[in-house]
């Protein structure tokens, strides 16, 4: 089926899943956060780099960065104190 444009709704339907526009927002500020910090940043070789790097980010976006929204806690820090019974392998 194919929409006003011409555009594949099958296919759009299958890059972004329907949400709340608030979820939109966080991933694209997600999405910011990391092309800021790496793809910004470094010239990569290979994708064992990028890979190497991303879990680095991952692990400071984490466990390291306090955030305003989060009353200055990190996300492991608040899902700690506001969550103590969802585990860390959980969000794996």
């Amino acid at each position: 089926m194919h929409c006003a444009l011409g555009l594949n709704r099958r296919r759009i339907g299958k890059t972004r899943l329907p949400g709340s526009p608030m979820q939109a927002a966080f991933i694209e500020r997600l999405n910011r956060s990391y092309r800021e910090a790496l793809v910004d940043v470094y010239v990569f070789k290979t994708l064992e780099e990028v890979r190497e790097q991303t879990e680095v980010w991952i692990a400071d976006y984490n466990e390291v960065l306090p955030y305003d929204s989060l009353g200055d806690l990190t996300p492991v820090g608040y899902r700690g104190l506001h969550h103590p019974d969802i585990s860390s392998e959980e969000w794996h």
